[in-house]
């Protein structure tokens, strides 16, 4: 039970606030808290203007829990007509929250107690049904996991504790609440933000400016290089790149740059927890990051950051899908050579660290350097293992050749993925396979995978990119391609034939066993056992038994809750009736009614003529 409840309260003075909460205070903000669904179909709900919100599945609640929020029916009738309350107290100025279920409601995985009143604060996390499965299904959050589980959650924003950990810019001072931090970024920190205007979360990466001493007499900062990084990710548009928001400068602090929020996590978390991947996994993933790497470089922009901590995920109708970000370190090449030191060192291609060593017959290098970071990504991915025998940088000087520097024995399984990670990571940036090339291996025939992302984004564009579609005049075999298309499209029409078949057996098999049923009474009321207007239905008709308008005999009750056929009976209650709802009341093999309507007949005294035959 948690004891921080609203009657222990009472005895807390107001204290006096700082000149920045005050400012705060004064704030015309009319929203005090924000309520944030974990799961993809609990909608997030903005808190204002009321003092007092009630949630439950009762029709007059304020945000209405129904059965799409649960995954059966048992868990929807667990949760009571009024669940829980959140109200804010007026004059101490703080949130808590009722709980006035049956089944009880937790807070942070601890039972609030029938009736008891405790307070909530900021990231507090609200649930409804909780187990020691929620610590599981929080840790899989990236993952989007938690589409599979069975409780409701919330976590809790609060508004003013939100402004006082981060004061936001005025220009967004309306519109954006501070979550949380979620991690560094090159230069910078990332926060989540809540877009008030858009009910959606975003990220923030906020890089202070800093100054440095040319000589004695001059000084510069990095602001440059950070309108740089704005001016790239603003051009940037494409559903396999962090898409840019929003930009503002706070005056000689720092740059605050709004981006879409991936709430996936990265690449490398992944690694790390599920590494090494297999090649179904990884390559779909591979042949995104070659999609998105070539539109950059056709864009003019080296990304010079390649890692799998910039590259994240994004799990949509069970796949994962990438979006590139953390453009900090990349640059717009006007012309095709590029000088400065950058990157990661496992990911830096061998010719950045030759110039830094004055060991390169060259001062410049190409975009060729996010090849190689790719073809040393997609190893480790592979193989969850550094692919050097020793110290890189040590090898690079003293070793010619690629198969001494790089251990490519851990990929002895993978021979096709092995050959394009040697192709990408020569020595020789001249010889490295090019991208259009890379995308055209045979590893990535996987046409089924590339249709997917056309059906994904081509709502999203007008016109989708070609990059984004397979081309079948690749330098392979042609006739397989075309053969295995044909093979694919003979295999597709082959279910859905069979499919036809099974749908129109099971509807003779169906129809039959339907009549069955609906003659096997006077009256026949065909229900769910956790559907409120059943239930209803069966007191109505209970009621006419025991006032003797109704015979027990001629009274049947068919429950399709369990059934296994219940949307085929459903299919064909549809085709008889026009409606697919849940009670149907059949007299004398005749539909009469159903859904809503058995409140309304009975209420009007039509049910007692209609069952007497009047």
């Amino acid at each position: 039970m948690i004891n921080r409840t609203y009657e222990n309260l009472r005895n807390i003075q107001t204290q006096s606030l700082t000149s920045q909460d005050s400012q705060i205070s004064q704030s015309p903000l009319s929203e005090w808290g924000i309520l944030l669904g974990y799961k993809s179909n609990i909608k997030n709900m903005v808190l204002h203007q009321k003092q007092k919100y009630t949630f439950g599945r009762g029709i007059n609640c304020d945000y209405l829990f129904n059965e799409k929020c649960f995954n059966n029916c048992k868990s929807f009738v667990q949760c009571s007509i009024v669940h829980f309350n959140i109200s804010k107290n007026k004059h101490a100025n703080f949130v808590y929250i009722t709980d006035v279920s049956k089944n009880g409601t937790y807070l942070n995985r601890k039972k609030i107690g029938n009736s008891e009143n405790v307070t909530i604060n900021h990231n507090d996390v609200i649930s409804i049904n909780s187990t020691d499965n929620v610590c599981k299904i929080l840790e899989n959050l990236f993952l989007n996991m938690v589409n599979n589980a069975l409780w409701v959650f919330f976590t809790y924003i609060d508004i003013k504790s939100s402004m006082t950990k981060l004061p936001i810019p005025f220009k967004f001072k309306h519109q954006y609440v501070f979550i949380k931090d979620i991690g560094r970024g090159s230069f910078g920190n990332i926060k989540l933000l809540f877009d008030l205007k858009n009910n959606a979360k975003i990220v923030t990466k906020i890089i202070p400016i800093r100054c440095y001493l040319i000589n004695q007499t001059q000084k510069t900062d990095n602001c440059q290089s950070i309108l740089n990084e704005i001016k790239i990710i603003k051009s940037m548009n494409h559903p396999l790149i962090v898409k840019y928001i929003d930009a503002i400068k706070k005056i000689n602090s720092e740059f605050w740059i709004l981006m879409e929020y991936v709430p996936g996590g990265d690449l490398f978390d992944k690694i790390e927890s599920h590494g090494p991947f297999n090649e179904s996994f990884a390559y779909p993933i591979f042949y995104q990051i070659l999609v998105a790497v070539e539109f950059i470089h056709e864009n003019g922009v080296t990304h010079r950051d390649l890692k799998p901590e910039n590259i994240l995920l994004n799990f949509i109708n069970n796949t994962f899908y990438v979006k590139i970000g953390d453009f900090g370190f990349s640059k717009v090449t006007k012309s095709k050579n590029l000088k400065s030191i950058v990157g990661t060192d496992i990911y830096i291609a061998p010719e950045i660290l030759k110039i830094e060593n004055g060991t390169y017959d060259q001062t410049f290098y190409t975009n060729s350097i996010d090849i190689w970071s790719c073809g040393i990504l997609f190893y480790i991915c592979m193989t969850k293992k550094s692919p050097f025998y020793q110290n890189y940088k040590s090898l690079l000087v003293n070793v010619p050749g690629i198969d001494k520097i790089i251990n490519f024995k851990l990929l002895q399984k993978f021979p096709d993925i092995k050959m394009l990670v040697k192709q990408m990571c020569d020595i020789d940036p001249l010889k490295r396979i090019p991208i259009s090339l890379a995308k055209e291996s045979k590893i990535f025939n996987v046409y089924i995978f590339v249709t997917k992302i056309y059906i994904l984004f081509r709502k999203k564009l007008r016109k989708l990119p070609k990059i984004m579609v397979p081309k079948l005049d690749s330098v392979h075999s042609l006739r397989s391609k075309k053969f295995f298309l044909i093979l694919t499209l003979l295999l597709i029409l082959c279910i859905i034939y069979i499919r036809h078949l099974q749908i129109k057996y099971l509807k003779e098999r169906f129809t039959y066993k339907f009549s069955e049923i609906i003659n096997e009474a006077k009256v026949v009321v065909i229900s769910k056992s956790y559907c409120l207007y059943s239930q209803k239905a069966k007191n109505a008709f209970e009621k006419l038994i025991h006032e003797g308008i109704l015979d027990e005999q001629d009274y049947k009750v068919h429950d399709i809750e369990y059934d296994p056929h219940m949307n085929e009976i459903q299919n064909i209650l549809k085709d008889l009736t026009g409606s697919r709802t849940v009670p149907a009341i059949f007299l004398n093999s005749k539909y009469i009614g159903g859904g809503s309507d058995i409140e309304s007949l009975y209420k009007t005294k039509n049910l007692h003529s209609i069952v007497q035959g009047k």
